[in-house]
């Protein structure tokens, strides 16, 4: 609960009333499942209620619950094929010992590296996969 005393010639405008200067007006504020506003004048005046209307229940009905599906899980092992596609080789320079004409020997490249392509041909794999089963 917060109490707030304050003059009332300053929020006569608010309530619609004419008071002298001089009165004083409590004001009580509480929050929870009912909020409440209340006003108070000292010179015996008589208190203001105001409620703050709570939200409506709702307009639908909560939905029933699905039941649950019946059945399990279960991994089984299928075949499937995979189509053939070109494959990238990459093969690194080949270094050695070399002797020219003159017989000396000096360490050199003998093959640089390339790349070429190679065709890999389609082929079955076997993969597993989820399935649902149903209960009978």
């Amino acid at each position: 609960m917060m109490r707030i005393p304050m003059v009332v010639s300053s929020l006569a405008f608010l309530f619609g009333a004419a008071v002298p200067a001089a009165a004083q007006l409590d004001v009580n504020v509480s929050f929870g499942q009912r909020p409440r506003v209340s006003a108070r004048f000292d010179r015996g005046g008589l208190p203001i209620v105001r409620r703050v209307p709570r939200c409506p229940p709702p307009a639908c009905e909560p939905r029933p619950c699905d039941p649950q599906p019946r059945g399990h899980w279960e991994t089984i092992c299928e075949q499937v094929w995979v189509p053939g596609c070109f494959r990238e080789e990459h093969h690194p320079a080949v270094w050695g010992w070399v002797t020219d004409p003159c017989g000396h020997r000096r360490w050199t490249i003998v093959q640089p590296e390339h790349c070429h392509r190679v065709w890999v041909p389609g082929h079955f794999e076997s993969r597993e996969r989820r399935v649902w089963v149903p209960c009978r």
